[in-house]
């Protein structure tokens, strides 16, 4: 249970909190329209929660069916 939901769920967060931190330091910088902006920040945060939660996850879940068998 714990590599397999709250390890990957952890660094997913984590990775989303990094991200956000990141884009909400440089977008002012950029030159574009706001609704871009927040586009930009919607993707990009659900790409840094959603794809290492799910390498993690599925990681995990083959070294737990490796053990077993």
């Amino acid at each position: 249970m714990l590599k397999t939901q709250i390890i990957p769920l952890a660094v997913g967060i984590l990775c989303f909190l990094v991200t956000y931190a990141l884009l909400a330091y440089t977008l002012p910088m950029i030159d574009i329209p706001n609704l871009a902006k927040g586009v930009i920040k919607i993707v990009l945060g659900i790409a840094a929660f959603s794809i290492p939660r799910d390498y993690l996850h599925k990681k995990a879940k083959a070294a737990e069916s490796k053990q077993k068998i």
